[in-house]
């Protein structure tokens, strides 16, 4: 609103022009450029001058832009007051940041894990955020560390950009741990929602899994030459039950093979039946063939004694 203290006789005309601040004509407002405004003799009638605002959903800071006259035409002690600011106030909503979780192999050697920290939609002002790791059953300390700490410090996603990528080194090894997990935790969330938010990454075992072979019953024992006994093995992995066969041996000659039969994770059994030909004490030896390279090999031995078969010669 321009407007005149006092009358003037001959009436009063001025050019009225807008420049930018922290608006951008063309942007944020359509520019005025030497309209005039114009007060009749005599008269202190206010006058409006109309700047037309771009209306847009980009959240962003409050922004100026200056409405100045020139070009004064009047009769008398006239001055010109000074330029006047015109304030946008910033209406729109806080854009949403978010983080994905994140699921890699763990692998054998060090690596790199990358959060992703999205925001939508993009924004006009910088958001800002503390990002650290945590650790779960995936741990940064220790002789065992699976990966390396972040600790806390501030990130910025410039205005106009609308991701930002968060590494973590990962310490792959070739030990079977099962798959293990830890927390990047984003606080302190700065111009965008929420205030607070986190993302889990699990690191996937790739590592063979270590069995373990066990003979669990070789009855009757002593047994006799000739006399078929059965073998009952128990395979024994980390988390899934193994796939593969089992051979057994009593050193002597005797032998028979059988696949595993999978149980209640991680256990796998099987069994069959050895026949003796020859007495004496005999190691029984159980060695696991895995199916694949997922499981590793391993054996058991058990003693077992065969008794000689004896013969009884009746007269009648």
């Amino acid at each position: 609103t321009v407007t005149l203290s006092n009358p003037v006789a001959s009436g009063v005309t001025a050019t009225v022009s807008t420049s930018n601040g922290t608006a951008t004509a063309g942007v944020d407002y359509t520019a005025i450029t030497g309209q005039t405004v114009t007060f009749a003799p005599g008269s202190t009638t206010a006058q409006t001058v109309s700047v037309a605002i771009t209306n847009d959903a980009l959240d962003e800071d409050d922004e100026t832009y200056t409405l100045s006259l020139s070009n004064l035409v009047a009769t008398g002690d006239v001055t010109l007051g000074a330029a006047a600011t015109g304030t946008i106030e910033d209406d729109d909503a806080l854009p949403t940041l978010s983080v994905a979780n994140v699921t890699q192999a763990e692998g054998n050697a060090v690596n790199t894990l990358n959060f992703t920290v999205t925001l939508s939609p993009v924004s006009g002002r910088a958001v800002s955020f503390t990002r650290a790791t945590v650790d779960g059953t995936a741990v940064s300390s220790g002789p065992n560390a699976d990966f390396v700490a972040i600790a806390a410090s501030t990130v910025t996603i410039p205005a106009g950009q609308t991701s930002v990528t968060i590494p973590v080194t990962i310490n792959g090894d070739a030990t079977f741990e099962g798959d293990e997990s830890f927390t990047l935790s984003l606080t302190g969330v700065a111009n965008a929602t929420p205030g607070t938010l986190s993302a889990t990454a699990t690191l996937t075992e790739d590592d063979q899994q270590p069995t373990t072979t066990t003979i669990v019953s070789d009855l009757p024992d002593p047994s006799v030459v000739g006399q078929p006994y059965p073998v009952t093995v128990e395979v024994r992995a980390q988390t899934l039950s193994p796939l593969g066969t089992v051979s057994i041996s009593d050193g002597t000659g005797a032998s028979c093979t059988a696949p595993l039969t999978t149980g209640t994770a991680p256990l796998s059994t099987m069994s069959c039946t050895l026949t003796s030909t020859s007495a004496g004490n005999k190691t029984l030896t159980a060695t696991y063939t895995p199916a694949s390279s997922a499981f590793g090999e391993s054996s058991d031995t058990e003693s077992h004694t065969v008794n000689a078969a004896s013969t009884s010669l009746v007269l009648l």
